[in-house]
């Protein structure tokens, strides 16, 4: 959730957070392989805002997909992974009104209305090291640098920078996986 007591959205609704579920196409172009992999993911997310204060109610807040491609390769303990991706974004009207419109009633002096269109989202770099605990649990890490220039919300009076940073840790829990395995083609590996 984001409290807007003070800085650019002062006086405005609090944004509160946000759900996302959707599906992701990955493609590896040079195949996969034993120590490293290249794959380019397109990833679709609906988005739900939550009200954790009113029984958990939610709201449709649009669309967002990202493009990326993403290399990875393991270290010399297997158990051991590290990566770079880049990505491209877009979203529809709703996500980005969600973060970035002022609608006349909030806007002031020095924030003027603003009406966000949806397109294109900005550019992103990722760098990440993860863990392998044990046959289902993952931990690691993860930092992001967000490049905004040409987005469609670019002239929205709350944004105050072009460029954003962000690290962060992680614990994935694989809690299921399919109990039928799809074989690797031996010829396809070689490639």
């Amino acid at each position: 959730p984001v409290d807007n007591e003070d800085g650019p959205r002062e006086g405005m609704p609090d944004l509160l957070p946000l759900l996302e579920a959707g599906p992701a196409l990955k493609w590896w172009p040079l195949g996969r392989h034993k120590d490293w992999s290249l794959h380019v993911q397109l990833a679709g997310r609906l988005t739900a805002s939550v009200d954790v204060e009113d029984d958990l109610a939610t709201a449709y807040e649009g669309w967002r997909s990202e493009l990326s491609i993403t290399y990875a390769r393991y270290l010399a303990d297997p158990r051991w992974r590290c990566g770079t991706s880049l990505s491209l974004g877009a979203a529809s009207v709703d996500y980005h009104r969600y973060f970035y419109d002022v609608p006349d009633a909030y806007a002031t002096e020095d924030r003027p209305a603003y009406d966000a269109a949806a397109g294109y989202s900005g550019a992103g770099w990722s760098v990440f090291l993860s863990r392998k605990l044990t046959r289902t649990l993952t931990t690691g890490g993860y930092a992001r640098w967000d490049h905004l220039p040409g987005a469609v919300y670019e002239d929205s009076p709350l944004i105050e920078r072009e460029n954003t940073f962000m690290a962060g840790l992680a614990v994935i829990w694989r809690f299921a996986e399919s109990t039928q395995r799809v074989q690797r083609q031996p010829d396809r590996d070689a490639r």
